[in-house]
């Protein structure tokens, strides 16, 4: 995962790649520390997926602008626009299904 800093950095990575994934998390939650590194093990299917991830702690204004409420969220995106998204306890097999959709695209 490459770490988001700044908003600025995020919407430079969107820009650029067909299909990314933001994972969002804070850093005194555990089932941000827990989830992490499945995600990160799945997304290793997908190498043409830029898989981005932002601590809220650092870079708060990326809640305001998607709506986060809970942590940890991933978002999928393709060509910029949400597609799926998920919180708290994720299924990682469902992440993996709307991938193979995207991906063959």
């Amino acid at each position: 995962m490459i770490k988001i800093n700044t908003m600025k950095m995020w919407e430079t990575c969107i820009e650029k790649q067909g299909i990314t994934m933001l994972y969002i998390g804070v850093t005194s939650c555990n089932v941000c520390h827990a989830m992490k590194p499945k995600i990160e093990k799945a997304m290793e299917n997908y190498p043409k997926v830029g898989v981005f991830e932002v601590n809220l702690d650092e870079t708060p204004e990326i809640s305001g602008k998607y709506l986060v409420f809970t942590v940890p969220t991933v978002i999928l995106f393709c060509q910029g626009k949400e597609i799926y998204r998920a919180s708290r306890f994720i299924d990682i097999k469902e992440i993996g299904r709307r991938l193979k959709v995207e991906v063959k695209r």
